[in-house]
């Protein structure tokens, strides 16, 4: 691939605009497309060409990335004549950025390898403001040779990049971060809200769960990961804190739904005999689940 390569990019929403104006701060030679047009046209101004359909958009570029909402949306732009398909060759690697199921994944490499093109599945960790400051990660699934050709243009939107296996991995990759950062936005919700309906000082629960949050899951996932099982804290113990946060909160007119899911699964597991057990042991219970129901 040449040294500068050209790109194309479909899907200017807040990730696209991001990963757009990154790409052209980098000095890449660009032509994007985007149903709605009118957003186009602040990157046109900045010397990005405007391809009016996502084949053109395709066309003469040696790497076609896309980024969009959904598996429907890609779909859509994949397929018909003026689809992105009809465009691709040997000589293109396609990248997917989006957030996508493993099957819309496969199928979309599959119809790229019809037309004799490789693709990329590299979805990105963070928003469109860390994407603009270089602080969003990438993860990387597909043909590490591939990877390697395009490298330089995934360095380009932002760093780091993490090369994490085959196609589907790095969605997989994404989600389960992602997971986590799902129950953080739930935890920070309940916290800031139980606080505040109690009359308590907001910004000191924040200050602190800021400051104790990261320790904590570096602390106990690697606990969990190296298998260390020593008693701290037991599954019993558990389940009677999240009666305690769960009623409080009740009688503060705050419904908890993440610690009712979260106290229901303590109590299975305590049910099954791992109540003395420290919580490090829900980690197993639930890989142990996990296989009997295969």
């Amino acid at each position: 691939m040449r040294t500068n390569p050209k790109v194309g990019l479909l899907g200017l929403g807040l990730m696209g605009s991001a990963v757009a104006a990154k790409l052209l701060r980098g000095g890449l030679e660009l032509t994007v497309f985007n149903r709605t047009a009118a957003k186009a046209k602040p990157f046109v101004e900045l010397g990005a060409r405007l391809a009016r359909s996502p084949v053109e958009a395709a066309g003469g570029r040696d790497v076609l990335i896309t980024l969009v909402a959904n598996d429907e949306a890609l779909e859509a732009l994949a397929c018909g004549e003026q689809g992105f398909l009809m465009g691709l060759d040997e000589a293109k690697v396609l990248i997917d950025m989006s957030t996508l199921t493993p099957g819309a994944i496969r199928r979309t490499a599959a119809a790229a390898l019809a037309r004799g093109s490789q693709m990329l599945h590299a979805p990105i960790l963070g928003g469109p403001e860390a994407v603009l400051s270089g602080r969003a990660t990438v993860f990387v699934g597909g043909p590490e040779p591939v990877y390697k050709r395009v490298r330089s243009v995934l360095e380009a939107i932002s760093e780091p990049v993490h090369y994490v296996g085959d196609l589907t991995s790095g969605t997989l990759t994404k989600m389960s971060t992602n997971v986590m950062l799902t129950h953080l936005l739930m935890g920070t919700i309940s916290s800031l809200a139980l606080a505040k309906r109690a009359g308590l000082d907001q910004m000191l629960v924040l200050e602190t769960l800021s400051r104790i949050a990261g320790v904590n899951i570096e602390r106990i996932g690697r606990r969990m990961i190296e298998g260390e099982r020593k008693r701290t804290f037991s599954i019993r113990n558990l389940v009677k804190d999240q009666h305690y946060f769960y009623d409080t909160a009740a009688e503060l007119g705050i419904d908890l739904p993440t610690i009712s899911a979260a106290r229901d699964y303590f109590i299975r597991a305590a049910d099954r005999g791992l109540g003395e057990e420290d919580f490090t042991a829900l980690y197993s219970f639930m890989l142990g689940e996990a296989e009997e129901g295969q």
